[in-house]
């Protein structure tokens, strides 16, 4: 049987943000054959052309290796 993983992004940082209760629950919610793993927008640098060097250093390769695994 095939299994699938998502990685889940809220676009609020909030704790008690009602987006990330949604993907809380489609957690609980979804099938066994679907894993749901939740990501943290707050992990990711701001986007600036100007520091693009940033992404070849490593500030975002966490992030990007679980992008590729989803």
């Amino acid at each position: 049987m095939t299994h699938l993983t998502l990685l889940a992004l809220s676009g609020s940082l909030r704790k008690v943000s009602y987006n990330t209760a949604a993907l809380r629950a489609l957690q609980l919610l979804a099938p066994a054959t679907v894993e749901i793993q939740l990501g943290n927008i707050g992990d990711l640098p701001l986007f600036n052309p100007d520091h693009e060097q940033l992404v070849e250093e490593g500030a975002v390769i966490p992030s990007l290796a679980r992008l590729k695994e989803a």
